[in-house]
């Protein structure tokens, strides 16, 4: 099991530690950190799994929903930064979702995309993924972060939402 060490005669670290960042604002501002976004993950009560299938190719992506961490900046009910990635239901408000604000997603290398806040409200088939099949995704390729969606959503026509590679900001224009 994980929680035992016995018998271990070598451990190799492959690549070196490098340390990234989500920065989330809104009502209020909020930098998750890498060991707090990846303590999130590693809890399968806070992660989702989603299935997107681009250029022929099918991923199954994990990471945390959206909308869960819009919770943390869209007024000023939040888990305190102590308790790390942490939900309670209350803690996303669906009165400014529903009266429909946007959420601009901002990769590193000032790709932008934005979506309504109301598409996302509770629910979890909209990620920032950290995970491709099973993996932690490749930091030159995708970034370290990267928001994707389920196949299963249906989008508005007018929405041309894409997914954001190299994910760093998430804003909301409250």
């Amino acid at each position: 099991s994980s929680l035992s060490a016995k018998m271990v005669s070598k451990i190799e670290v492959l690549g070196r530690y490098e340390e990234y960042s989500l920065l989330l604002t809104g009502a209020v501002e909020r930098l998750f950190a890498r060991d707090e976004l990846e303590a999130g993950i590693g809890c399968p009560c806070h992660t989702a799994t989603v299935t997107v299938t681009s250029k022929g190719q099918t991923h199954t992506y994990t990471g945390l929903p959206l909308w869960r961490l819009v919770g943390y900046v869209d007024d000023d009910l939040f888990p305190v930064p102590q308790e790390g990635i942490h939900y309670n239901d209350g803690d996303f408000n669906d009165t400014l979702a529903a009266a429909g604000y946007t959420i601009t997603l901002a990769a590193s290398d000032g790709y932008t995309q934005s979506v309504a806040a109301d598409l996302i409200a509770r629910d979890d088939r909209f990620i920032v993924a950290f995970k491709s099949d099973g993996v932690f995704l490749d930091p030159a390729a995708d970034g370290y972060m990267r928001f994707v969606f389920d196949d299963t959503v249906e989008l508005p026509d007018e929405s041309g939402l894409n997914s954001v590679k190299f994910l760093v900001q998430i804003g909301l224009d409250l």
